[in-house]
């Protein structure tokens, strides 16, 4: 379980913290938190399972951090930073993992695309990842920070033009695994005609809308789904209801009024408890601005 934010003088540092839930005591919770080494604080954060790695992104770059054993079986408290890739300033959205190995961050009618397996890494390459040092004109941190890798990082390997929305700013990026489609969080007004939009994304067809999930009265916030039904995923948005939709619907099938209107719902998780589908999925909501 991990969250990103900003810590330090006015809140400028970034930090990574995380848990690692299968390793813990009956009795609470123990997290560690750890500077990513970005120059400003890390407003996205994706996983990758099969792989162990956690990706946190500012304005400028991506880094990844593996949380998989050392060789000595045991988590070192500072997860070793693995990638670091430059977002080059244009692709400042979110991030999704993606199959065979592929990060996504999106940027305005664009998403950027990185192989994993074709990046260079900092275990394999001790120096400089990327074509001469970072620059830190653009950093919020204290000057002369210590803690900032000063890696510009790898270019994207590709890109994909959104094709029905080149103008859209994406706020939220979902990958539902079972129809292999980006679900995703369009800003109101950016190629959308003003309305809120949850549409699904076909990526390896020119990034062309192939569904819009409709009935949100804000901002979409999060999306989830779960393994236990591969039709459905819930929405979380700033109108303060969570929405359960169904792939083949455009409507939502069940809408749950989490902040009773008075706030909004930023986030949410759909799960079937121990892994056996019921009719009433368990949803835990949350209302701050973190992230879950």
């Amino acid at each position: 379980l991990a969250s990103t934010g900003g810590g330090g003088w006015k809140g400028r540092d970034p930090f990574l913290h995380y848990y690692i839930l299968d390793d813990q005591s009956t009795d609470y919770l123990e997290g560690v938190t750890m500077d990513p080494g970005l120059s400003n604080v890390a407003h996205h954060i994706a996983t990758d399972e099969s792989r162990k790695l956690i990706f946190l992104a500012d304005d400028d770059r991506i880094k990844s951090f593996s949380y998989a054993p050392n060789a000595a079986g045991k988590m070192p408290k500072r997860l070793p930073n693995v990638h670091t890739m430059n977002a080059q300033r244009i692709f400042g959205g979110p991030l999704v993992a993606l199959p065979n190995g592929r990060i996504a961050r999106a940027g305005t009618g664009v998403l950027a695309i990185w192989n994993l397996d074709e990046l260079e890494t900092h275990q394999a390459q001790p120096g400089l990842i990327g074509p001469g040092k970072r620059s830190l004109d653009n950093s919020a941190r204290a000057e002369g920070c210590r803690d900032i890798e000063m890696s510009s990082g790898t270019a994207p390997h590709t890109t994909v033009a959104l094709a029905d929305a080149p103008r859209c700013t994406l706020a939220v990026l979902h990958l539902h695994a079972p129809t292999g489609h980006v679900l995703c969080g369009e800003q109101a007004g950016d190629g959308a005609a003003g309305s809120y939009a949850c549409t699904a994304l076909d990526l390896a067809h020119g990034g062309r809308r192939t569904a819009r999930f409709l009935g949100h009265g804000g901002d979409v916030e999060r999306v989830a789904s779960s393994k236990g039904d591969p039709n459905v995923f819930v929405t979380a948005c700033s109108d303060g209801y969570a929405r359960l939709f169904d792939v083949r619907r455009p409507l939502p099938v069940l809408t749950f009024d989490t902040g009773m209107q008075r706030e909004a719902c930023a986030d949410v998780v759909l799960v079937h408890p121990d892994g056996i589908p019921s009719e009433s999925p368990s949803f835990i909501h949350c209302s701050s601005r973190g992230s879950l």
